[in-house]
């Protein structure tokens, strides 16, 4: 079990690749933490992994491979307490971790010690995912929710570690071999989206000043509802990411 007295009060967290507004959350202007090449995506990503926070984020809450833990000031308002986990070579990293990890590997942390779990954009670089899934699996408690955001449709990243894209197929699968009920797998982006993310990423290679002038108010256009049904039916072929919500089996059975 998770001592409480160490999940401290993460108070020196500060907004990073995603900030607040008034209206809401939006990817970050400064490039230092947001490349202008990724806010196509990163938008897309944002509008989704808040939706499932907002729906099945709850109690004690690990964030596995938390990295500077860019979505804290969203999931904190659904949770009790917040856990950090990541390794310590983690490109972006945050200045505490309760737990310094290599997620290939089986981790410090006693069974069903978490309510949820939440990983985004760390599948795809862990060279060995059945242990990392299998320990999700095992923190878990009865009945809590894995939320997970991966990436599909999208470019070599954080080199030399990134591995895997994972489809709709294989997540399913992943999760029936543990006995993990899939209650959510959506695909966010879509045929247009991916031809504008993948336009704005060419100009990147080019002109990263020309990039950073056009991809808020692209990520403006395919963010918006009308643009969103345009790119509905080639959704689920041309994808840019996932995000899965999946629950653990109550006493080895599927709810």
């Amino acid at each position: 079990m998770i001592d409480p007295e160490i999940v401290f009060a993460k108070t020196d967290w500060k907004p990073t690749k995603y900030e607040p507004t008034g209206l809401g959350w939006r990817v970050s202007g400064d490039v230092k933490q947001l490349s202008p090449a990724s806010v196509i995506s990163a938008s897309l990503a944002l509008r989704s992994t808040l939706s499932a926070l907002e729906n099945h984020a709850a109690g004690d809450l690990a964030d596995f491979g938390c990295g500077n833990a860019p979505f804290y000031g969203a999931y904190k308002e659904h949770s009790r307490s917040v856990f950090w986990v990541d390794w310590p070579s983690s490109p972006h990293q945050t200045k505490h971790l309760d737990l310094v990890a290599d997620l290939n590997e089986p981790v410090a942390i006693d069974d069903a010690s978490f309510d949820t779990v939440f990983a985004s954009s760390v599948l795809e670089h862990i060279w060995k995912h059945d242990v990392f899934l299998d320990e999700i699996d095992r923190v878990l408690r009865p009945e809590g929710k894995l939320i997970l955001i991966v990436p599909f449709m999208y470019w070599l990243h954080e080199e030399p570690h990134d591995f895997f894209r994972w489809t709709r197929h294989a997540l399913e699968r992943a999760c029936n071999e543990r006995g993990l009920e899939v209650v959510e797998l959506a695909p966010y982006g879509g045929g247009p989206d991916l031809m504008i993310d993948l336009t704005v990423r060419t100009f990147a290679s080019i002109n990263l000043s020309f990039a950073k002038f056009v991809a808020r108010p692209l990520a403006r256009l395919v963010t918006s509802a009308w643009f969103q049904r345009f790119g509905q039916t080639s959704r689920e072929k041309l994808p840019l990411g996932y995000t899965l919500v999946a629950k653990k089996r109550k006493n080895g059975v599927l709810s």
